[in-house]
Formats: C-alpha cells, sequence, structure tokens
C-alpha cells in the first residue's frame, strides 16, 4: 500500500499570531487527516489543570507591569496551547480525524516547566514579554525557517546542521515514538497528512534525531504556518 503524503507544518512556539496563522494554513491544506506530536494525556491536561497551573505560575510573580500581565493572560488563553486548540476546532468543524502521536513523557515535561522553579525575574520578563519582542522573535525565526525549507540546497542543510547542533541537546529517542506513529499511520489513511510541529523538530540533522529525517524515507514535504500569507 503507498503510503499517504505527508506534509510537515512548523510552528514557532508562542507566536501571538500563531492562531490565526494556523487556522490560515489549515484552510489551505485542506487536510485529509491531522497529526500533533503531543500525547493524548498531555491535551487531557490543557483541557483540565493547565489553565489553573498557568495562572498559579502567573500569579507567583510580584512586579509584573498590568499591561504585560494582561498580555501574557491573553496568550495563555489564545496562544500557548494554539497547535492543539486550532488543529482539533478545525478538525471538528471539517469531521477530519486528528491524531496526538506524541511521547507519553511530554506530560510530566510540561508539567515540571510550570511547576518547577521561576528561571526569570519579574524585571526580565517585563522586558521580554510585550507583543513587540515576540512578533520580533517569531518573524525572525520564520524567516530562517522558511528561507532552510524552500532552499534546501548545500549551504542551508549546512546551516540547519549547525542550529540542531548548538540548540538542541543529542538526543537519539527525540521524535522517534512521534516519528513510528506518524509511519504507521501513513499505511492506514489515505490522502494528505498534515502534522503540526516546531519548526525546529523540521531540519535537517545529521544526527537523524529530527522528526524530518526520522520520516524522511516517506519524502515529506515541509514549510511554516507563515507561508500562507
Amino acid at each position: 500500500m503507498k503510503p499517504s503524503h505527508i506534509h510537515l507544518l512548523g510552528v514557532v512556539g508562542f507566536d501571538p499570531l500563531g492562531d490565526t496563522r494556523l487556522k490560515k494554513a489549515l484552510e489551505y491544506e485542506k487536510p485529509d487527516a491531522i497529526t500533533i506530536g503531543v500525547s493524548e494525556w498531555l491535551v487531557e491536561y490543557f483541557d483540565e489543570e493547565w489553565l489553573s497551573d498557568q495562572w498559579d505560575k502567573l500569579n507567583y510573580y510580584v512586579g509584573i507591569t498590568p499591561n504585560v500581565k494582561s498580555f501574557i493572560e491573553d496568550q495563555i488563553c489564545n496562544i500557548y496551547r494554539f497547535p492543539v486548540t486550532v488543529s482539533r476546532d478545525y478538525a471538528e468543524s471539517r469531521d477530519v480525524p486528528i491524531h496526538y502521536i506524541g511521547d507519553p513523557v511530554d506530560l510530566e515535561e510540561v508539567r515540571k516547566s510550570i511547576k518547577g522553579p521561576n528561571r526569570s525575574s519579574s524585571e526580565a520578563i517585563n522586558r521580554s514579554e510585550t507583543m513587540e519582542e515576540k512578533m520580533k522573535h517569531a518573524e525572525n525565526k520564520y524567516s530562517t525557517f522558511q528561507e532552510w525549507f524552500s532552499n534546501p540546497d548545500f549551504a542551508s542543510q549546512i546551516m540547519m546542521n549547525d542550529f540542531v547542533q548548538r540548540f538542541l541537546s543529542d538526543d537519539p529517542q527525540r521524535e522517534a515514538v512521534t516519528a513510528d506513529n506518524l509511519i504507521k499511520l501513513a499505511y492506514r489513511v489515505s490522502g494528505k497528512i498534515v502534522h503540526v510541529a516546531e519548526a525546529e523538530l523540521l531540519t535537517d540533522d545529521k544526527r537523524g534525531q529530527s522528526l524530518y529525517e526520522r520520516v524522511r524515507q516517506l519524502e515529506p514535504t515541509r514549510g511554516t504556518i507563515a507561508d500562507y500569507q
């Protein structure tokens, strides 16, 4: 059986326009199935305790300006979970199957990041958690990934591998569960699968640990949600 075509759709976390961009991308791609690299357990946590845990973490800080706090509150409600919430809303409205195919260890990792020690001071948050700073960060990342993915020449491959070596720790299990589930699904469904993932997981990687490398034998295409302006 010929596998489904897989399109890997990269997002940048905490992108203030992520919900709008992802919705537009899915409407353009018209997938026959959607996959996301999170586990069902993490989605369940998102739907239940996650929101109160986020409020607790935010309210722990003293000295955050009202404008910044309001911005963060909006991001918590609308942006932090957008790969899941927007994909699910689209799937339900179009009667398209959605599959959560990530490694179950992600639940514990997210819980630790929220409930663990606060790593930033209120002063640092007041500087970084603004629409201007978040947009600058997102646009810079999208621009870089768009250039790499659309022009996979030798120079881009070198830059992608350099990025991976510098910013992603060596982890033989990275994306292994997600890739295995995605490959199996590609042989069970027909049409086009759109997989929503962090863009940094879709790079070339000489170590073979990126999602793109792990499913490369199926000849996936890749891009970002910023491609649909």
